[in-house]
């Protein structure tokens, strides 16, 4: 059932990560059609206002990058370290990982609601939360399945 349900969530990342590449491309070419060729304030600033979105969404490409690969298993702490030691350490260190990877996730959920409760650009924590969680429930699938 666990792995149904991460497989579902891994098709919706790769989805998310598409359209994300997708906007922060066309962003950018809107923004050099608009600085080159169009001479309205507006194209300007509206440019100007896309482009400072830019950031968070290459940094929300990361943490659905760190999702990716915590569902193919492809974290570099757990290929590292677990070469060359045997299948009962490997699942012991596995599951360690996916417990600090855990609480470290929850930790930037806990700092990033305080952020949201202040209002300090509560529209750009609300985009980070949901991805947060999402590393979050895939470290406790992992460690459960």
């Amino acid at each position: 059932m666990l792995k149904k349900f991460e497989q579902y969530i891994l098709q919706l990342e790769k989805l998310i990560v598409y359209i994300f590449i997708i906007f922060i491309i066309s962003s950018m070419t809107y923004k050099m059609i608009a600085r080159n060729f169009l001479s309205s304030e507006n194209a300007i600033y509206f440019s100007d206002k896309i482009s400072t979105l830019i950031p968070h969404f290459v940094l929300l490409l990361g943490f659905l990058g760190a999702s990716i690969g915590i569902s193919r298993n492809e974290v570099i702490s757990i290929d590292l370290f677990t070469r060359s030691i045997n299948e009962q350490k490997r699942k012991i260190i596995t599951v360690i990982v996916y417990v600090f990877t855990g609480i470290l996730i929850f930790l930037f959920l806990f700092f990033a609601l305080q952020s949201v409760e202040f209002g300090d650009k509560y529209w750009i924590w609300l985009g980070y939360i949901p991805a947060l969680l999402l590393i979050f429930i895939k470290s406790f699938i992992k460690v459960f399945s």
